[in-house]
């Protein structure tokens, strides 16, 4: 802090800028340290926050990025927006079957999240372990239902 006696003396020699520099209040070398510590715990602080944010940004990109309707066509290759069930690309079972292998989908629900083996579908046309969009049976399937009354 410059006291009132620097500001309205006259500064025009060498010894009066000495002075003036004596006179100014410095704070102890204990008190900078000091305040430079909470400087740099404010930065890694907020350095912290600011790689959350990020990965909190990049989780929501990529939770939000475009989805295709069909799992056997890119989002580029779905120009028309069709379902899984009306894919013309992937119309025949096998190769259904050999584009769901290729992407790592589990060959009973068409999700890549699990194994099979963890895995309860069956299919609704033959009730055999696979999706239905990959069965080439033609045999009719009725699951295990109560009659009605």
């Amino acid at each position: 802090m410059i006291s009132s006696d620097i500001t309205n003396m006259s500064l025009s020699n060498s010894s009066d800028l000495l002075q003036a520099m004596e006179d100014l209040d410095m704070p102890e070398q204990s008190t900078v340290i000091s305040l430079l510590r909470q400087i740099s715990s404010r930065l890694e602080r907020l350095e912290l926050d600011n790689e959350l944010l990020l990965e909190r940004t990049g989780l929501t990109v990529t939770r939000t990025a475009p989805k295709s309707n069909c799992v056997f066509c890119s989002v580029e290759e779905n120009k028309d927006s069709h379902y899984s069930s009306r894919c013309c690309t992937f119309a025949d079972p096998v190769f259904r079957t050999v584009q769901a292998s290729k992407l790592g989908l589990c060959l009973k629900c068409l999700k890549p999240s699990h194994g099979e083996d963890d895995c309860k579908v069956v299919c609704g046309g033959c009730g055999l372990g696979h999706n239905q969009l990959l069965c080439h049976s033609k045999r009719p399937y009725f699951p295990n239902k109560r009659p009605r009354n």
